[in-house]
């Protein structure tokens, strides 16, 4: 505090360097920064793998003792915790047969098939009230 203003010599202030009067307004001078480092000399303690993969613990807002971290919105930090998936029973089967009575008569009949099968459209007729009839019954059979 020697280079303090006269009013401020025998003060203890410890928050700044020391306090000038400027104009008759005290000015707080701060302490010096640190200086920084060059961004040359600047030597990654981490590398950018290990940083991806490193083991992190399960993370979530009712943790007890949480990891300081950088503020991030969608971190695991601040999410409600994740329900573990329950283990099926072992004496269980997951497969399903189905019911064996019902027949499906499409049911190895592939698309191409289905839409065009032997629909007989080569027949020469060009009367347009038949061709109606017989394409109504094809789109009958068609989605049966």
């Amino acid at each position: 505090m020697a280079k303090s203003n006269e009013f401020f010599k025998r003060t203890r202030v410890d928050s700044c360097s020391y306090v000038t009067v400027k104009n008759g307004i005290a000015q707080a001078i701060p302490y010096r920064p640190k200086p920084k480092l060059s961004e040359s000399s600047t030597s990654f303690h981490q590398s950018e793998h290990q940083i991806a993969y490193k083991i992190s613990p399960h993370m979530h807002v009712g943790m007890s003792n949480k990891p300081l971290i950088p503020y991030h919105p969608l971190s695991y930090r601040n999410r409600l915790p994740v329900l573990d998936a329950r283990k099926p029973p072992k004496n269980i089967s997951s497969i399903e047969f189905g019911d064996r009575t019902v027949v499906d008569r499409k049911h190895f009949v592939s698309t191409s098939r289905n839409i065009y099968g032997n629909f007989g459209r080569n027949d020469p007729i060009t009367n347009t009230g038949i061709i109606a009839e017989r394409t109504k019954w094809h789109h009958f059979l068609q989605n049966k």
